[in-house]
């Protein structure tokens, strides 16, 4: 109710003969441009998150379409990114069409996934997609290409200059050997280097601290400043960008906001997180929950994996996911055994608290034929 009482006394200000006095225009414009810096800083969390790996990913290994860091001896506490799995091994590349089409070889018997720069689904890779774990070449042309296209590739056509590129490959026996190696086998390189591609690089990011981790501050805005910038304006985002552009975020102009602007978008990026961790960890979406008589929850609230209803963007599911994880693709929310991958998600123990790392837990796992238990040690 305090809220509600704060937002009583903005309707209460004083306006004179109906125009506003200057105190009630001051903290009204201020309001106003707070409140769009909270909704452009949760509008932009999918690419912001993108853009945050991405560059974190250059910082410890240098950047261009040829690196591709793969986590040799799993994913540790080294790197600080969303959502890891220690379990498997995983390879990120960042992919700028900028300068023309690009190719990924992907090797065969890898899982793994293309997503635009918003982290849209362009297509699953490997079993799930449709090289069928055999491996094959993907052809991304950037947004707009008319020229001709050549034969011989899956060909992708993101809408954003900017291409996420997601491997995993699986341990045998425990070990990441066999899987480094295959990864190894990956090739990225511009369509117009195809008879002389440039040496890939395979950085050990398990062996390197690094941070991937998207910002709660005014370089949020800043890093949102150049990526918009940088990509093409597409029709459903002339909205926001409009809302950005009353921030000084503008395409083809600085972003060079005073030390008053600089403040409040500080703290208007510290509010906005604060309220995608609130929709993340305790979220009001409806039907949430797997089963009545569980804790357990959908990780894909809506069950779309562009967060999209028939008439509108989910805003809440996309916030909800895209706070504590990173990568989606048409298999995440498919059934799909032996190829595609089922997500749950445990915030809370069976009395509703949330789980907590200095704790420990027994999860029951009920199967076809015996009941496991497993003692975790540990938030899950």
């Amino acid at each position: 109710m305090k809220n509600i009482g704060r937002q009583n006394e903005l309707s209460k200000l004083p306006f004179k003969e109906s125009y506003p006095t200057p105190e009630t225009s001051s903290r009204l414009y201020d309001e106003l441009q707070f409140q769009r810096a909270v909704q452009v800083y949760l509008w932009a969390l999918p690419a912001m998150n993108m853009v945050a790996m991405r560059d974190g990913q250059a910082a410890a290994f240098g950047g261009g379409n040829n690196v591709l860091a793969i986590w040799k001896d799993r994913p540790n506490a080294r790197t600080i990114v969303l959502t890891a799995n220690p379990a498997v091994i995983y390879g990120l590349a960042f992919v700028d069409l900028k300068d023309g089409p690009v190719v990924l070889e992907a090797a065969p018997e890898m899982q793994g996934l293309l997503d635009d720069f918003w982290q849209r689904p362009l297509t699953d890779v490997g079993l799930a997609g449709p090289d069928q774990g055999k491996g094959g070449k993907y052809l991304l042309l950037p947004p707009g290409y008319t020229s001709e296209t050549p034969g011989g590739y899956f060909v992708m056509k993101p809408p954003t200059y900017g291409v996420f590129v997601f491997l995993r490959a699986f341990l045998e026996d425990g070990k990441t050997d066999a899987g480094v190696t295959l990864m190894e086998r990956t090739r990225i390189y511009a369509l117009a280097q195809k008879d002389h591609p440039p040496a890939m690089q395979f950085p050990n990011a398990s062996a390197v601290p690094s941070d991937y981790d998207f910002k709660r501050d005014l370089r949020y805005f800043a890093s949102l400043a150049k990526f918009l910038d940088h990509e093409p304006v597409a029709p459903e985002d002339m909205a926001m960008r409009g809302m950005a552009a009353s921030l000084g975020i503008v395409k083809g102009q600085p972003f060079q906001p005073d030390a008053r602007m600089q403040a409040m978008l500080n703290t208007a990026a510290n509010v906005a997180f604060n309220m995608a961790a609130v929709e993340s960890y305790d979220s009001r979406y409806p039907n949430k929950l797997i089963y009545p008589d569980r804790k357990w929850e959908v990780v894909f609230l809506g069950g779309s994996p562009v967060f999209r209803k028939d008439s509108y963007l989910d805003f809440d599911a996309m916030i909800n996911f895209f706070h504590k994880g990173y990568s989606t693709s048409t298999s995440m929310v498919l059934e799909m055994p032996g190829k595609g991958s089922q997500y749950l998600l445990g915030l809370r123990d069976a009395d509703g608290d949330y789980l907590s790392g200095g704790s420990s837990y027994r999860l029951h796992v009920p199967a076809q034929r015996a009941r496991r238990e497993l003692l975790v040690r540990g938030a899950l």
